[in-house]
């Protein structure tokens, strides 16, 4: 799962927790432009795989999905 930190209706931690509680071995990924230290903390404590700060490529983007995927294949 990739999503956006800030949102609408929910955040991104949101999301993501929900997401993870469903799954727990769903990585995810949160993209944000307001990184912080607190949000790193929250990040670690919900277990989500990365955190991309914008902006960012296309192409490191893709990069970050596949590191992502592939850890998540070897440890399955």
């Amino acid at each position: 799962l990739l999503t956006d930190f800030a949102m609408p209706q929910l955040t991104g931690l949101e999301l993501a927790q929900l997401a993870i509680d469903l799954d727990d071995c769903l990585p995810v990924i949160i993209y944000t432009g307001s990184f912080n230290q607190q949000l790193e903390g929250q990040i670690a404590d919900i277990g989500i795989k990365k955190l991309l700060q914008k902006p960012l490529s296309s192409s490191a983007i893709a990069q970050s999905i596949r590191q992502i995927l592939d850890e998540a294949n070897r440890s399955n």
